[in-house]
């Protein structure tokens, strides 16, 4: 009898570590899945003066991606591994800034051709940006200086969170260079 007791509590031992080290894997999976499946959702790119004919960009000034930085991707970010470090880094401007009224973006741009930025020329769902709206410093974005070829630009923009509606699908760009894409849920 004492042999039987002893083997289950042997066997209820292993099934206990084997479940904690399932649940721990499983735990870092789901929070990359997740933050990898949220980024398509609330990201769009722009084309400065570009054609896209499938996979090739024509004649581009330059790339601008918009992602959607809100509490849900914010989250997942901080807790996730393998999060790019540069869009990591830019999560602090959400926590600083999500809940105050304000629609948080950090953009991506990638100059091909050279090209003076102004972020007059920003616009988000019709708002169109001013040097009031960029959260990072001026050393970190592009506002005013020469884009080289090949420069790349990572700086954070917030917009008052009436013209980012969830559900509603919105237009996004550089100029005449926009972009529709649909605010998440």
């Amino acid at each position: 009898m004492k042999r039987k007791i002893f083997a289950l509590l042997i066997v209820f031992a292993a099934v206990c570590v084997a479940s904690q080290c399932a649940f721990a894997g499983g735990g870092e999976t789901m929070f990359s899945e997740g933050y990898e499946n949220l980024v398509p959702a609330r990201m769009t790119q722009c084309y400065v003066e570009g054609e896209k004919l499938g996979d090739l960009l024509l004649n581009s000034r330059g790339v601008i991606d918009f992602i959607y930085l809100d509490e849900a991707l914010s989250n997942a970010v901080t807790q996730s591994r393998g999060v790019p470090e540069w869009f990591s880094n830019c999560n602090v401007y959400y926590e600083a800034n999500g809940g105050q009224g304000k629609a948080v973006f950090v953009i991506k741009l990638v100059a091909y051709k050279p090209w003076q930025i102004d972020i007059k020329q920003f616009s988000i769902g019709g708002y169109h940006l001013s040097e009031k709206d960029a959260l990072t410093s001026s050393l970190n974005n592009p506002f005013g200086k020469d884009a080289r070829d090949e420069d790349d630009w990572v700086f954070v923009l917030a917009v008052p969170k009436q013209y980012v509606k969830p559900g509603s699908e919105i237009q996004l760009g550089y100029g005449k260079y926009l972009a529709n894409w649909k605010v998440p849920r």
